[in-house]
């Protein structure tokens, strides 16, 4: 309040389980109280710290600095509305062959749009990968090709959704059981892994 920008309230927060008699099932409800101290303000309340698209694409790697040690592939594809879905690839710089003989290594994040600490996750990992001299950082760029889709679900997260996409359904439930989108989710792997057979592919999208 008072001019903008955002901060952690309030301090006391109550969290319990409560249960529907009618379904038989149970349910988490959260608590709390908020005293507004300036009249007229307009306030948001999040879960988490927001992460954004626009952040992603503007302020995030592509403000990373990058060292010359390093390379950094980037291939855009599109989602459902049209919006980027950056697959990143990440290693030290060698030769083609040498490259070949690495495993790669997969991270995703933000499959639910809610979890906006998944993609501070992301960030941390391509902050490391991109920008680091640390001695275990330069191994692991050594030693693996390292692709990552820091945004997995873009629409979501624009038009305001928890945890579905544009579509409205749970891209970390419905690939599994539908075909069309579990042929996309197939040819997204061999997308990751058509140029290196030593794969090492870990499906996981829920937290970077």
């Amino acid at each position: 309040g008072g001019g903008g920008g955002g901060g952690r309230d309030p301090q006391i927060v109550y969290c319990f389980r409560t249960f529907d008699f009618h379904h038989f099932r149970g349910f988490y409800s959260i608590r709390f109280n908020i005293t507004f101290s300036n009249k007229g303000d307009v306030c948001y309340f999040a879960y988490h710290f927001p992460y954004t698209f626009s952040f992603l694409q503007v302020g995030s790697f592509l403000r990373l600095g990058i060292f010359k040690s390093v390379t950094l592939l980037r291939v855009p594809t599109f989602s459902l509305g049209g919006n980027n879905v950056n697959l990143l690839t990440v290693t030290a710089r060698c030769s083609a062959a040498e490259i070949s003989k690495k495993r790669i290594v997969f991270l995703s994040s933000r499959v639910h749009p809610g979890e906006s600490n998944a993609s501070w996750m992301m960030h941390g990992i391509l902050e490391a990968l991109l920008t680091s001299v640390d001695p275990l950082i330069e191994e692991l760029r050594e030693r693996f090709v390292f692709k990552l889709v820091p945004m997995l679900n873009p629409d979501g997260v624009i038009n305001g959704s928890h945890r579905c996409s544009l579509s409205g359904v749970d891209l970390n439930r419905y690939h599994f059981w539908n075909i069309t989108n579990e042929i996309t989710f197939e040819a997204l792997l061999g997308r990751i892994s058509e140029s290196n057979e030593r794969a090492f592919i870990r499906k996981k999208a829920s937290c970077a």
